[in-house]
Parts: structure tokens; sequence; C-alpha cells
């Protein structure tokens, strides 16, 4: 990393993400066994989708690794940031993963250990971006892999899916129903580029039902598409009907 982005990244660090708790990683060999590994894949963009965020569940001092890495073309210099459940900036990386990056930067790699339990957001988003400066060509592909001892939503391997559920992303900020045409009250808005479960479509073929946080939702069906992560490589979402109980 240059002097310059030093100086600009401890800014950043020191004003928005207050003291670290990025902790170094253990020798080789020594790292204990992980729970899971999950891979997500997408694009950020200046003006539309600036950073996507990623909720996973913690337990109180369990470990887990953030790694982005750089898609192809290479145009984005990454930035990984951990979101405590209360909303505080708790830990951020710039530079220590793989590279190359845009220009001579590198991908980004914390570890981190959770001194309290709960859902914590991963953020993936450009260094320009998280240092509030305008660069709109330092935005494009990545890749974010989560190492270690979490779940993505904790107990939601309980809820019954049919075989042909599928991963998919929201394309557009779209606030939810729990029925279809009945919104949450209060709301409850999936931004673009969240990661769910789709499971099929009402009987009217306008609306997707969608499995996010441990409970099933719907959405408009022009809002929600294909994965394009290693996972899911983009798998076409279901076409079986789930009955809305309308």
């Amino acid at each position: 990393m240059s002097l310059w982005k030093w100086i600009r990244w401890g800014i950043v660090l020191g004003c928005v993400c207050g003291p670290s708790r990025v902790q170094a990683a253990s020798p080789a060999g020594t790292e204990s066994q992980r729970a899971q590994t999950d891979v997500y894949s997408g694009t950020l963009d200046y003006h539309s989708h600036p950073y996507a965020d990623y909720p996973v569940f913690i337990e109180s001092g369990s470990t887990v690794e953030l790694k982005v890495d750089c898609g192809t073309p290479n145009t984005l210099d990454p930035v990984v940031q951990l979101i405590h459940p209360n909303g505080e900036y708790i830990a951020a990386d710039d530079d220590s993963g793989d590279g190359p990056c845009a220009g001579s930067f590198r991908g980004s790699r914390l570890v981190f250990t959770a001194s309290d339990g709960g859902t914590y957001t991963v953020r993936v988003t450009s260094f320009w971006y998280a240092t509030g400066e305008e660069n709109p060509a330092a935005y494009g592909p990545y890749t974010l892999t989560v190492n270690g001892d979490y779940h993505t939503f904790p107990g939601c391997d309980q809820l019954p899916m049919p075989a042909s559920t599928v991963g998919g992303r929201m394309l557009s900020d779209m606030a939810v129903s729990w029925m279809p045409g009945q919104l949450v009250d209060p709301p409850v808005v999936l931004t673009a580029g969240t990661a769910v479960k789709v499971l099929g479509l009402d009987e009217t073929r306008t609306y997707y039902q969608i499995a996010f946080a441990c409970d099933f939702l719907w959405v408009p069906i022009g809002s929600v598409g294909p994965n394009m992560d290693p996972v899911w490589n983009g798998a076409p979402l279901p076409t079986e009907i789930i009955p809305s109980g309308k």
C-alpha cells in the first residue's frame, strides 16, 4: 500500500471504524477446524451499487476469516468491513489479501474473533467509497469468501424448503411482503445485491417466495434474479407454484 493510502486508510479506521479488532492469522497448521465456507460474488458500481452487505451470525468466541478477491477485469480496489450487531463499524481491511487488483493494489483479508454473539454484517466496498472520495473507475467484480465458525442465519437450516429451491440475488431495493401484495409492517427492505433463497412462484406468477432471515417472505418477480456466484452459477429461478394462502 502506498504511503498516501496508508494515511487515507488510517483516517478511515480511526474516524469510522474505531479500534480495530482484526487479529493476526494463526500459523499454518494451528488453526482450528472451520465449520463452513461460503463463497459469494458480485459487481460493485459507483452509481447504483457501491457496496454489498452479507449478514452472518457469529457466536461469542468464534472466529471467521473474510477474504475479498478481485474479479475480471480487476478494476476494483476492494475493502472488507465488519459491522457489529449494534451497527458500529468494528473492523476493516484494505490490502492484506491476494492480488493483483486495480493498479498495484491487492485484495482484502481479515480474521475476526467475536466478543459478542449476534448477526454481524460483512460489507464489501471500494477503497474510494470507504474513504468518501469519488473514483467511478475503481469499482468492478469481486468474490467474497467467508470461512469459520458461523451461520448464515441461526437455525435457518431447519426451515423446510422444496428440492427446487435455488439461490437468488435481489436486483433492486424492495420492501418484502408477508403475503403477496401485503407488505410487512413496519416495512423491511432488502437492498440490491442481497442473497436470498428462492422457493417458487405464487398462484398468479407475479411474486416469488423467498427465505430470508429465518422466515418465508414474498417479493415481486422483477426484483430478484439468479445468483451468479460460484455456488449457484446463475441457476434458473424455480417455476414451481407455492400456495400463498390468499
